[in-house]
């Protein structure tokens, strides 16, 4: 096993099998309740599908303002 979040992620993928790996992080950056919706969009042939909070009426309350930067 590797060292870090990098190595984890090297030795995920590894080891990960099926048609598909959704990558999500611990502190539930991403809805869980999204997982469905992305899920559908990779079954239709996309290569790489991402969600983000910052587009359209996506909020995220209590950002550090530095983050910002």
């Amino acid at each position: 096993m590797r060292p870090y979040l990098g190595g984890a992620m090297q030795d995920a993928f590894a080891w990960a099998r099926g048609t598909h790996v959704l990558m999500m992080a611990s502190d539930l950056e991403t809805d869980p309740s999204a997982v469905k919706d992305l899920a559908r969009e990779g079954a239709e042939g996309y290569d790489v599908v991402t969600a983000t909070r910052w587009a359209g009426k996506g909020r995220f309350h209590g950002y550090a303002p530095l983050k910002y930067v």
